[in-house]
């Protein structure tokens, strides 16, 4: 409903609703209603022609492993060849390079081979392996 209500230029933390259930105590994150849902989005995200993130922010803030999207949303954006972008989610000024370079292995570990950046108003392609 966000998605077809404000169309925004950018979708970030695609699936931070996780944030708060980690260990699986809300919801089972393999249930498949979550699996729908991870579907839908990436769905939507495809046909809204958005672009996404991949930041590690909660990474920097939290000294955890836990990227935004997940793994398995991963894997939904790529079938549906959704745009990737690396958002750096900076608090402080120390965060902006933050998790930039692992933020681009994860993505070409997932499969990705192009990620988007923004510039004079509109999303330009760049490979990964120009970046990498």
């Amino acid at each position: 409903q966000m998605i077809e209500g404000l169309k925004p230029d950018l979708l970030a933390h695609v699936d931070i609703m996780r944030k708060n259930n980690l260990d699986g105590v809300y919801y089972d994150n393999n249930a498949p209603f979550i699996r729908q849902y991870r579907k839908q989005i990436a769905e939507a995200i495809k046909a809204y022609d958005l672009v996404t993130e991949i930041n590690g922010g909660g990474n920097y803030r939290y000294k955890n492993d836990v990227w935004y999207p997940s793994d398995a949303m991963f894997e939904e954006l790529l079938k549906c060849e959704v745009k990737m972008t690396v958002g750096l989610d900076a608090h402080s000024v120390d965060m902006l390079t933050s998790y930039y370079d692992a933020s681009l292995l994860k993505l070409a570990k997932a499969g990705f081979k192009v990620i988007y950046y923004y510039e004079d108003g509109e999303w330009l392609p760049i490979k990964l392996n120009e970046l990498i």
